[in-house]
């Protein structure tokens, strides 16, 4: 194996020092650490774990530095940065390490006022660069979360921010027994395990003093680094040895940059690099996240830390293998210092966690462990093989096939339309991926994979119960169940009071077009949220259910030949209540469902914690309010001709802040929007106009008066009815009596929109919309309209037909 010294040499410089003198702002610090080694070469090491208890306080630093440029080195890519002589200047320090501008990855310092920031305090590197003063906030050698830029989270969230929030998303830590880290690695034969300890392990495992050939209080992770991989791979190479298209090997890669599926990258110490039909060579590397089978952080024992101190790093990685593995139903990974092993495994209940063992006393289940996490199995390593791959001579996928079951005992292959499907990439949660799968006949099917909270009524019962609704995606039929998460964590973990269960489920739905953000004609864009909002009555109004998740994935355009009631289509029923069965009060707990852009302003406002009074119960106004935001992110995202905008165009700015991280902004960046007074509304309408034509002008505005008509109806009833009581009935009851009208209004304002672009559109046939609190039946259309002209509160007038309804009523009096 070529070494990272070998691959990446340090670019040579001259040892002249000059003295630099700054002032140490660690204001970001969340809590103070202890520096105690030097970083690794060529680089500055990043602080990773916090210690106890702790101020955050300022101090005063001296550096000194070579002349020539200090190289920080990532991968194959050398990015050399000068700390010139100069001034004092103020140096802000991030606690997890990173520079916050995205061109200098690791260190910056820059004259002001454009003042970067520098990702730790080294003691001293081989470069030159030395820490000669004190510091009251300090920092400890460890793995580096390196930051570059935001992610596919919410706006405003960088590495840092989203290690915590994974944190907090998986929910409880649950504690494993000892007998279940035996279970991972089960499927080896512990007699060879103990011949191969016994008679040394290949050199490594000292028998007399029953010692690891690792150092003792090491004082740098490189030093273990080096040592642990040859260890690693001399017991792959023993139980697991290569063979054709299959191969497992340890890399140290803690100085290479492993790409997310977002705009940033991760560096974990050491990994363990996969060949087989479920892995693929990153598209510009050698390693990367698809095609990992585990990875190792390593720390020395006497940073070590308890459990939770690594959880914040390693779901950064999990979250990342999940996401570039997508058939990937867990993952295993370890901590790992010079006399200690603990094992987490990540899956989509959230994260487990094993107590930790000295590797020198028990080192047959060290071995056990690097196996179990390295199997050559792919099922035992997490993964779902009923989704493979060809891989090709370059080590890329070239095609694969998806098995799906008809029953206990048949099953019928597909093959893969795209070889990696539409996921969401989470760890906890449903964690919704389809497949675009065609059958030898060559027709296309969608394949959806999600994993629903044990106990919840699952996806395929509401598809069958909407299976009447246009509008509505149709299923196919129902695969037998993908699993359960509890069988992954062995018994005792998953009987604790805080595990919840999730299980697996594959579902066959009919396939349509793609999202909305590839439409081809306004007038198809128009037609096919026209189509999927009517979907979207039929299902409150004929199957007594409400969908609680509009979002820009969750509406696609109908396909190519597409008739009236299918241009769009509404899909994803995994979060959707079923009135019929659940009434509002049951499901007010769970305020929080849809994704941050699209949430109503009743919902944000409840999630800002201001109040607290019972959360309202998600309702189909929060959903049409949805797809008014869906409308204006296709409008003020995008050009008429489909091609984006410019991230500095003034249409975008209206729209970007609406899924931050800090819910009050997101509140507060949409609530402007409904402000007369405010500029926002002005920009928008002028952006929209301008771009899209005064057609959808019009549609914008109507719809925009309309949701904030309601917003203001819904207030004007909690003000005068007081906070809802969860025993009692929705405050909104007399509100929602008004369903029909509230679709008719919507509906017209599209259907107009439609008329005017030139197109044709049908009203669904009459229904029963009581969106779980009216039994009000639906009539043909209602005699009242939103009066747009206006920038005042919409009015409401008699409604004139169009010239062409008019004339379809005058040939068929039927009509009227």
């Amino acid at each position: 194996m070529t070494s990272r010294s070998q691959a990446q040499a340090t670019p040579p410089h001259r040892s002249e020092n000059k003295t630099l003198t700054g002032t140490l702002d660690a204001s970001l610090l969340e809590l103070p650490y202890s520096y105690r080694t030097p970083p690794r070469q060529g680089g500055v090491k990043f602080p990773s774990a916090p210690a106890e208890d702790s101020d955050n306080e300022t101090g005063t630093v001296n550096f000194t530095a070579p002349s020539a440029p200090v190289s920080h080195q990532q991968g194959s890519l050398q990015q050399p940065h000068s700390i010139a002589e100069g001034p004092p200047r103020t140096l802000t320090i991030d606690a997890l390490g990173g520079a916050e501008d995205d061109t200098v990855p690791a260190i910056g310092i820059t004259e002001a006022p454009r003042a970067r920031t520098m990702s730790g305090i080294p003691a001293d590197t081989r470069a030159g660069l030395k820490f000669t003063g004190t510091c009251m906030g300090k920092y400890p050698e460890g793995t580096p979360a390196k930051l570059h830029s935001t992610m596919d989270f919410p706006s405003g969230r960088t590495l840092k921010t989203q290690g915590v929030t994974l944190v907090e998303e998986m929910g409880p830590v649950i504690d494993a027994d000892e007998p279940y880290i035996q279970e991972t690695f089960s499927r080896f034969d512990m007699a060879k395990i103990k011949d191969y300890v016994d008679e040394g392990a290949g050199g490594f495992y000292n028998t007399s003093k029953k010692r690891w050939s690792l150092p003792k209080n090491a004082t740098r992770e490189k030093a273990i680094y080096e040592k642990m991989v040859d260890l690693m791979n001399d017991v792959l190479e023993t139980f697991l040895p290569a063979t054709s298209g299959v191969k497992r090997e340890v890399l140290d890669t803690h100085d290479l940059q492993f790409h997310h599926k977002e705009k940033n990258y991760t560096s974990p110490d050491l990994v363990v690099r996969a060949e087989g039909p479920s892995f693929e060579k990153p598209e510009h590397a050698e390693t990367g996240y698809s095609n990992v089978a585990t990875y190792f952080d390593v720390k020395r024992q006497s940073d070590i830390g308890g459990r939770d101190t690594h959880i914040k790093q390693l779901s950064l990685y999990a979250r990342q293998v999940l996401a570039h593995q997508p058939n990937r139903l867990f993952v295993r990974c370890l901590v790992l210092s010079e006399e200690t092993c603990r094992l987490f495994h990540f899956d989509r209940s959230g994260v487990q966690v094993s107590p930790s063992f000295d590797i020198h006393e028990k080192p047959r289940t060290f071995v056990g462990l690097i196996l179990g996490l390295s199997d050559t199995d792919e099922r035992s390593i997490g993964l779902d093989t009923s989704i493979q791959w060809r891989i090709s001579r370059r080590g890329r996928k070239a095609g694969g096939t998806l098995k799906y079951k008809t029953g206990r005992n048949s099953e019928k292959e597909y093959t893969l339309v795209q070889n990696n499907p539409i996921a969401r990439h989470v760890i906890r949660g449903r964690a919704t991926t389809c497949w675009a799968v065609r059958d030898k006949e060559g027709r296309e099917f969608i394949v959806k994979d999600s994993w629903t909270a044990f106990g919840r009524t699952r996806e395929y019962e509401f598809l069958k119960k909407a299976q009447g609704c246009e509008g509505v995606c149709k299923v196919v039929s129902q695969h037998v169940s993908l699993g359960q998460t509890r069988n992954f964590r062995g018994t005792s973990a998953a009987t604790s009071e805080h595990f919840q269960n999730r299980v697996g489920s594959r579902i066959m739905l009919e396939a349509y077009g793609k999202h909305l953000e590839f439409f081809e004609t306004v007038l198809q864009l128009i037609a096919a949220f026209h189509d999927a909002i009517a979907g979207h009555m039929r299902l409150v109004a004929d199957a007594k259910i409400v969908h609680r998740d509009i979002n820009d994935k969750n509406v696609l355009l109908g396909r190519d030949d597409a008739k009236v009631g299918w241009r769009g289509v509404l899909i994803d029923l995994g979060v959707a209540v079923d009135f019929d069965k659940i009434s509002a009060q049951q499901t007010a707990k769970e305020a929080r469902t849809g994704s941050r852009f699209f949430q109503s302003c009743a919902v944000l406002d409840y999630l800002t914690g201001l109040t607290k009074e019972s959360p309202p119960a998600h309702d189909y106004l929060d959903d049409l309010e949805g797809f008014f935001y869906l409308l204006c992110r296709v409008f003020l995202k995008f050009r008429r001709d489909g091609t984006p905008r410019a991230s500095d165009d003034a249409a975008w700015k209206v729209i970007k802040d609406w899924d931050s991280e800090d819910i009050e902004a997101a509140l507060n960046a949409k609530s402007i929007l409904f402000n007369p007074g405010r500029r926002q509304k002005r920009i928008a309408l002028e952006s929209i106009k301008e771009e899209w034509g005064m057609e959808c002008g019009t549609l914008f505005k109507r719809f925009l008066e309309w949701v904030g008509a309601i917003q203001a109806e819904k207030e004007d009833i909690r003000a005068e009815k007081g906070p809802q009581d969860p025993a009692s009935d929705s405050i909104y009851k007399g509100l929602f009596e008004k369903c029909d009208d509230h679709y008719d209004h919507v509906l017209r304002f599209f259907e107009d929109a439609i008329l005017a672009l030139g197109g044709t559109c049908e009203r669904p046939p009459p229904g029963e919309c009581n969106a779980g609190s009216s039994n009000t039946k639906r009539s043909r259309g209602s005699d009242m309209e939103v009066d747009s002209e206006s920038d005042e509160p919409p009015l409401v007038r008699p409604r004139r037909q169009s010239t062409r309804l008019r004339a379809q009523a005058a040939k068929d009096p039927s009509r009227n």
